[in-house]
């Protein structure tokens, strides 16, 4: 957080806030912290500046319910109509809120240029996406990311359809806990049952540290891990389209 402060604002008033707000080692470590801070804060505002892009102009959007058209209230921030959206269950939901760092080369993560980072900021593009034109401006159709300066442009045909898929996944995940862990995604997504089997292994014995999940931690607690026809079945009833390389 203090990286990404660092170059969107003033560092020496960031420095002087973090301080403040105690996010800064006492004594001669503050000097050396702050000091890594400022040298990758110069090194992504670097990787901005190599796209085209200023600090001064990343902005946030608000998804508002008493919006009706596009505004910019201040500086730096543009207020728009909430996004609806009519549920396969018969409800409309409005989706609300802000939107951060965005520009008009695209929308900025801060993560690394990973599988799992891409797939976390993935809604927030999609809702992205869906609610760009209503700006009085262009924006492009890509995520930039900062810490590596490489970016990934947007495919996203029936974008509003796969939000409505997302949501309806959640709602469903209020009822049935899913196996569709963070750290847990990529091994999925790519179908390797033999992955997913090892990534879990290491954590057998270790309270899951690295992958904490109070329904896996009830299920699985110390026994031994087993993985057989009953766990690939339960894999195929929650993703039907996916194929696990070992079935």
């Amino acid at each position: 957080m203090l990286r990404r402060g660092a170059v969107r604002r003033n560092p020496e008033e960031v420095a002087a806030l973090a301080e403040l707000q105690g996010k800064l080692p006492l004594g001669a470590f503050k000097e050396v912290a702050w000091g890594r801070v400022e040298r990758e804060a110069a090194l992504w505002r670097q990787n901005l500046t190599n796209k085209g892009i200023s600090s001064e102009e990343i902005f946030e959007i608000l998804l508002s319910c008493n919006c009706k058209k596009a505004e910019l209230v201040k500086p730096g921030l543009w207020v728009l109509p909430a996004l609806s959206l009519k549920m396969p269950f018969g409800k409309d939901i409005s989706i609300v809120g802000t939107i951060s760092d965005v520009t008009k080369h695209g929308m900025l993560c801060f993560g690394k240029d990973t599988f799992s980072e891409t797939l976390k900021i993935w809604p927030r593009f999609l809702i992205y996406e869906a609610i760009k034109q209503h700006l009085p401006f262009d924006v492009e159709d890509k995520i930039v990311f900062v810490q590596s300066g490489k970016e990934r442009r947007g495919y996203c045909d029936g974008k509003e359809g796969q939000i409505i898929d997302l949501l309806s996944y959640y709602f469903f995940c209020q009822e049935y806990p899913s196996p569709l862990l963070p750290e847990l995604i990529e091994e999925i997504w790519k179908g390797d049952m033999e992955a997913l089997e090892k990534k879990l292994r290491l954590e057998q014995g270790k309270d899951w540290k690295t992958i904490y999940n109070a329904q896996l931690d009830w299920m699985l607690g110390k026994e031994e891990v087993c993985f057989d026809k009953e766990h690939l079945l339960a894999l195929q009833a929650w993703f039907p389209k996916k194929k696990f390389k070992n079935e």
